[in-house]
């Protein structure tokens, strides 16, 4: 096995850059909810509120957040792994949709372990019964969506 330390490097990167961003969003959306003299701030098509979610996308298995955290563990150790051992046959896709994913998931999971929840804030109020959601939520589907776009791009 040979480690190519410059996508290694890209990858770590481009994951702290994401955790950057998240973090700011969240730091932003708590911060337009804590200037509203209600619960939540409305802007134009969107309305950010605090809500807590005890489970994963679309709340499933709410009732068993331990579960929630170790599969978090799992993907985020599965995917670093995957990174270290098939480092040389990545592209900039690729390392793209490993970061966003680590990022999404990371920061899910450290809300997990810290608060016992993931806060979701961001409600499009002109999609009916759209679940609420946060910008980690954001990386994750826009990393699951590079790697199948990955998979079908091949250079």
């Amino acid at each position: 096995m040979v480690i190519d330390f410059k996508r290694i490097f890209q990858y770590i990167f481009a994951t702290a850059l994401s955790i950057g961003i998240i973090w700011g969003a969240n730091w932003g959306a708590n911060f337009l909810i804590s200037l509203s003299k209600r619960s939540n701030f409305d802007l134009f098509i969107m309305s950010f509120h605090k809500v807590r979610n005890t489970g994963a996308a679309f709340n499933i298995l709410s009732n068993n957040p331990d579960t929630i955290i170790v599969l978090s563990f799992l993907a985020l150790a599965g995917i670093v792994f995957f990174v270290l051992f098939w480092s040389r046959k990545l592209n900039n896709l690729n390392i793209s949709a490993l970061s966003s994913l680590s990022a999404g998931i990371g920061m899910n999971f450290y809300e997990r372990i810290t608060k016992g929840y993931v806060t979701d804030y961001i409600d499009l109020n002109f999609i009916p019964n759209m679940p609420v959601f946060n910008v980690a939520d954001i990386f994750i589907i826009m990393g699951t969506i590079l790697l199948i776009a990955a998979l079908f791009i091949r250079k």
